[in-house]
């Protein structure tokens, strides 16, 4: 689903960076203005001040990056 969320992506360091979720389903997003994630790295996402979710980054292009999560978000509301 195109979206357009504030975000937070925490690197495997634990370092925090501001980002901008384009596209979300219940198996990954898409991210643009995310720090500089690594492919294969593990991360926690936590979308508009919500639970951070555990995830994988799988492809890092320009500034934007995509990545899987590693169990299913649980369904909002």
């Amino acid at each position: 689903m195109d979206v357009r969320l504030s975000a937070v992506l925490v690197d495997s360091d634990g370092v925090e960076a501001k980002a901008t979720v384009l596209d979300l389903s219940s198996e990954g997003f898409r991210i643009e203005g995310c720090g500089s994630p690594r492919v294969g790295e593990q991360v926690s996402l936590r979308v508009d001040r919500g639970t951070p979710l555990p995830a994988m980054i799988r492809w890092v292009l320009g500034n934007e990056a995509g990545g899987v999560f590693l169990r299913a978000p649980l369904p909002s509301g």
